[in-house]
């Protein structure tokens, strides 16, 4: 007879949305909004004047490494091309670090003009030839070159904590304190301004503190203190505002149908269409400086201050239904941030970074805007281009102790990264289309995804497994023939694993199939068993198969 062995593998469901899965503990207020590296690596800033790497695992997360800035990180990080980090700091410093170790690339101070103190609050944003342009409380922007060099400034004559968005075109738009919006080309020269209702009175009620967001036909969105959204064209028009009852502080977000998500200090969270006219409202509570975030399945997450020093995050359905919410005792001015593998970060005044479980679906990398500073790189500019093009399956191997085994990735789309991650841990040394294993061993039986990305941005793949078997065997025992096979498969908090038996390939079926635990002293990674399955014709089929939980 014939045994033929295949394996297959189905995607999991994630945790319970909304648990409190770690948290990380820096020495001062956190008010900056993490951003995450393609590898799951989050950078983000406290003011006890560290950067931070933080390693991302699913019960804690590690420190990769910290910079002392010397001063308050208020900024959010911005990631180059090559994964460099960005960020600005309190005593008007823009810091360059290497993202493996944390290395000081180069430091240009930028804040200070004329023996004016300058404090940086707002982020970088990052030009498509990798430059880098950010706003001071000094009242400037400057964009400075990858390598440090300061290519221009430009002199707002405001304070301005407002980070700049880009478009397709590399201009640049920003709001200040005195009200006005500003659009500058990538040579600094002044395209236009627009001035919002009340800009200029001395009390600064009609502030910009929002930081633009972009839609997809290029039209701009930006709060006011005044309590308006406001809708620009590219050219500074003015499209239409949306009143709400108090300063709107957060920047928008804004989804694939050029919906925008906003909250304003009243406690209402909005979504307007692209016209201006109201789609939900939903009150929730005291909304400061934190700015929404979408995911690719609809949901749009926020946080509001709910009183006696607590913050809410909560969920909203596409139609603003509120659908969960998780409380943490500090405040919060921090953005959301949304990894591949559906966790939230953010940061609070306790010093503390929360991760909590989402809707178990990643950030909207496709949306025009979906979170604070555009993407998860932070860097605050409309991409274009599209996600990698890259089948979603890929074949889990089955084979024998000391042999080899590939999991192998299928795309002709050239300029591709791949990061292989084994039990959701990344495997520094493999960086290619395949990973393989050229000697299997016990250890090697575990589950496998891989994270894609390009310039645009990343994809996390379906998870696969790789699974061992020992050549079977054909059992004789009262003239009744029986196929008997030892399979070593990974034990999971997600996966749970069967084994099917077929005559023809086609109709699977769990009966007559016995399946005893033979390696009883089973590690925590994998189990053993013998699989015995009755002859029932010359030829049979055995699926090792694995299931979400």
């Amino acid at each position: 007879g014939l045994l033929l062995l295949l394996c297959v593998a189905s995607r999991p469901v994630r945790a319970d949305p909304g648990d409190l899965l770690w948290t990380f503990d820096t020495a001062g207020p956190v008010f900056a909004s993490p951003t995450l590296r393609p590898d799951g690596t989050i950078y983000v800033g406290s003011n006890d004047s560290k950067l931070y790497a933080i390693t991302a695992g699913l019960a804690e997360g590690v420190e990769k490494w910290s910079f002392d800035a010397g001063d308050w990180i208020d900024s959010s990080v911005a990631l180059g091309s090559d994964g460099t980090v960005y960020v600005g700091t309190y005593d008007s410093k823009l810091l360059a670090l290497n993202p493996d170790t944390g290395a000081l690339k180069w430091e240009l101070s930028i804040g200070e003009v004329g023996g004016e103190f300058g404090v940086i609050q707002s982020s970088p944003a990052i030009l498509a030839d990798g430059s880098i342009a950010i706003t001071t409380s000094a009242g400037f922007v400057h964009r400075v070159s990858a390598s440090g060099e300061e290519m221009w400034s430009y002199e707002i004559g405001a304070d301005s904590r407002s980070s700049i968005a880009v478009d397709t075109q590399g201009n640049l738009y920003f709001g200040a304190d005195d009200g006005v919006v500003y659009c500058l080309n990538d040579s600094g020269e002044e395209l236009w301004t627009y001035a919002v209702d009340g800009a200029g009175e001395e009390d600064e009620a009609s502030r910009l503190y929002s930081s633009p967001a972009i839609d997809g036909n290029g039209h701009l969105y930006i709060g006011s203190g005044n309590g308006n959204l406001y809708s620009l064209t590219s050219g500074g028009t003015l499209r239409w505002t949306f009143a709400t009852a108090e300063a709107v502080d957060v920047s928008p977000a804004i989804d694939v149908d050029n919906q925008i998500y906003f909250a304003s200090r009243s406690g209402n969270a909005y979504c307007v269409d692209s016209q201006g006219d109201e789609v939900w409202s939903q009150f929730l509570g005291d909304i400061f400086y934190s700015s929404p975030i979408l995911d690719s399945q609809g949901f749009v997450y926020f946080t509001y201050f709910g009183g006696q020093n607590r913050t809410f995050v909560t969920a909203l359905a596409a139609g603003g239904q509120q659908v969960w919410q998780t409380q943490i005792d500090a405040v919060v001015d921090s953005s959301l941030s949304l990894s591949i593998d559906g966790t939230l970060y953010l940061g609070a005044f306790d010093g503390k970074i929360y991760a909590i479980e989402g809707n178990g679906t990643a950030i909207a990398s496709s949306y025009p805007w979906a979170k604070f500073r555009c993407d998860l790189r932070g860097r605050g500019r409309v991409l274009g281009g599209a996600l990698p093009e890259v089948p979603e399956v890929i074949e889990p191997a089955l084979t024998s102790v000391g042999a080899s085994a590939e999991l192998r990735l299928e795309s002709d789309e050239a300029d591709l990264s791949y990061i292989w991650r084994k039990d959701k841990v990344v495997i520094s040394s493999a960086s290619s289309p395949s990973l393989v294993i050229p000697q299997v061993g016990r250890d090697d039986v575990s589950m496998y995804d891989v994270i894609v990305s390009n310039g645009v941005g990343e994809r996390l793949l379906t998870e696969t497994f790789l699974a061992l078997f020992e050549p079977p065997q054909v059992l004789a025992e009262n003239g009744s023939p029986t196929f008997q096979v030892t399979l070593t498969y990974p034990l999971s908090e997600d996966w749970e694993f069967s084994v099917l038996q077929s005559t023809d390939a086609m109709t699977w079926t769990t009966e007559g199939i016995e399946t005893e635990v033979v390696d009883l002293e089973s590690t925590k990674a994998s189990q053993q068993v013998m699989v015995s399955v009755p002859v029932v014709t010359s030829q049979g089929y055995v699926r090792l198969q694995s299931d979400p939980k």
